[in-house]
């Protein structure tokens, strides 16, 4: 008996391998658009951090707990009464003094109050 199969072999599909070339393609250069935004992501991680460690060591220490803001207040004050010695104009009142007594007066001493209005004490 002959037996004869008419039936025609299927033929690989050109097209087919074109389009997984095309998909691989795409994905190599999805992978490498992938890892060009990580490094940019790990560079601006370090920059940011480098410059989150220069603002810590350019940033005043603040106050921690309210024995140190009143001994801060303290100081601020004592300094305030220091500013407002210093800025009496000692030259204009030395002057004065020694100008308005004769030969017999003579400034011996001169201090500053550290009163709001700095009147200087005199003796003589």
């Amino acid at each position: 008996m002959l037996m004869l199969d008419y039936q025609a072999k299927p033929r690989p599909h050109r097209y087919g391998f074109v389009a997984l070339a095309l998909a691989v393609a795409g994905l190599g250069g999805l992978a490498l658009d992938y890892y060009d935004v990580v490094y940019a992501l790990e560079a601006a991680a370090v920059e940011v951090g480098a410059l989150d460690r220069v603002d810590r060591a350019n940033a005043a220490p603040g106050p921690r707990d309210v024995k140190e803001v009143r001994a801060q207040v303290q100081e601020i004050a004592q300094a305030n009464r220091v500013l407002r010695e210093l800025s009496v104009p000692w030259e204009m009142l030395f002057q004065a003094v020694e100008s308005a007594g004769g030969k017999d007066v003579t400034l011996a001493r001169t201090s500053p109050s550290s009163r709001s209005n700095p009147t200087p004490r005199s003796t003589s």
